[in-house]
């Protein structure tokens, strides 16, 4: 996982959870997975010319605030996931609901497909949810890969670790996997 990591901090995607240590295997919260979503699409819109906001919070204003702002100004989040900050920000993401948040951060010609992923081929993941929609157009993508048994776990948690893998592929089309 270290070159995983390694690129998700040299893309600025993520932050170790103090100035020494990435936290491997720590959980990753819902503030953390839209905060990220929405660092990916700043970057990739200051690609097309729109300058990268500034993140820091106003006087007051927990440290995520302007990453949630952003991320439903902008359309990576709705409602849903907009509430959640505004309430439980901490609240432990579930791997569906990460793929869900993070399948917003770019627009469908940025997740070309790389990958046949037929309906039904993933078995714990119903394409007909909106999870199931976002899990199915990543792993199409090359961005997920799933487990070793071929399930996804969406109601699992998600590691740092995992999630640096999915972000680098997600900032990077040349890491995509194909399956």
């Amino acid at each position: 996982f270290y070159s995983s990591v390694q690129s998700a901090y040299e893309m600025a995607l993520m932050n170790g959870v103090s100035d020494s240590e990435f936290g491997t295997d720590v959980e990753v919260t819902i503030s953390q997975a839209v905060t990220i979503a929405a660092r990916i699409h700043a970057i990739y819109a200051s690609f097309k010319g729109t300058a990268v906001p500034d993140f820091t919070p106003a006087g007051g204003e927990p440290w995520y605030a302007p990453y949630a702002d952003y991320a439903y100004e902008s359309g990576v989040i709705g409602t849903k996931y907009y509430s959640i900050m505004q309430v439980e920000p901490d609240t432990i993401a579930t791997r569906a609901q990460f793929a869900e948040i993070l399948s917003g951060a770019l627009p469908a010609e940025a997740l070309a497909s790389v990958n046949t992923v037929p309906a039904g081929s993933v078995s714990d993941v119903d394409i007909n949810t909106t999870a199931g929609k976002a899990i199915y157009e990543l792993y199409r993508a090359g961005v997920l890969a799933g487990t070793s048994d071929g399930t996804f776990n969406p109601d699992s948690s998600i590691k740092r670790t995992e999630v640096a893998a999915i972000v680098s592929r997600m900032a990077d089309s040349d890491m995509r996997v194909a399956l």
